[in-house]
């Protein structure tokens, strides 16, 4: 089975610019309440999963990782020997066990500032992000879900240009369901600056696996 961590955002013990890692084994009932361990290196490509999100358990960010997990990438072919590692990733997911709807979503808010700067950091350092327009109020035509992640989209749309300009590998992988709300724009903006777009999550887990076969497995310093 493929080696590999998870990260999630939890207020209680977050430290602004520093990401925690969690051993995950994705058949785990508690998989969403994880002892969260404090590390400088974190296996490569580091994941960030952004988008729309819920708090049931048909999350796409779990499909995402059981996937992942259950069905890892392969070794490269030129480096296939007996001795020869799995792929590992480190995957974050910013989801939140101890967020509260009632928050107030201003910047003097502490919990809600916590959360959102901890997210943009982890972003940040992510090789590959991953932003999803999923789920069944997606699906439905509901205007409003997923505000957010079409800030977040722009955002890291515009430091994958960046990057590629520094010459530092940064990839964007994004799935839009049909019936989004601004399905067209999420397109359009994508076949502009020729970040891939899915229609279905499936098919991006597919070429996500390839992306991470491409990366050397290498330590990044996160402290």
């Amino acid at each position: 089975m493929m080696k590999f961590s998870t990260t999630q955002s939890d207020e209680p013990i977050m430290r602004l610019g520093s990401i925690h890692e969690a051993e995950m084994q994705p058949t785990d009932p508690d998989m969403h309440r994880m002892t969260l361990l404090h590390k400088q290196q974190l296996p490569r490509p580091i994941l960030f999963l952004s988008g729309t999100t819920n708090y049931t358990s048909t999350r796409w960010q779990t499909e995402l990782i059981n996937e992942i997990a259950l069905h890892p990438p392969k070794p490269k072919p030129q480096s296939i020997s007996s001795l020869s590692p799995t792929p590992s990733c480190t995957i974050i997911d910013p989801y939140n066990p101890t967020w509260d709807a009632s928050w107030s979503e201003t910047s003097n808010n502490v919990p809600f500032r916590t959360q959102v700067e901890w997210e943009l950091e982890a972003q940040i350092r992510a090789d590959v992000l991953v932003v999803g327009f999923c789920g069944e109020e997606v699906r439905s035509g509901v205007k409003g879900p997923g505000g957010t992640s079409l800030g977040e989209l722009g955002m890291v749309v515009g430091r994958r240009e960046g990057g590629r300009r520094e010459g530092k590998r940064k990839e964007v992988l994004v799935c839009v369901e049909e019936g989004f709300w601004n399905e067209g724009y999420v397109e359009i903006l994508c076949g502009k600056f020729g970040v891939r777009c899915f229609k279905r999550m499936g098919d991006l887990i597919g070429v996500l696996r390839e992306v991470i076969e491409g990366f050397e497995g290498e330590g990044s310093n996160l402290g």
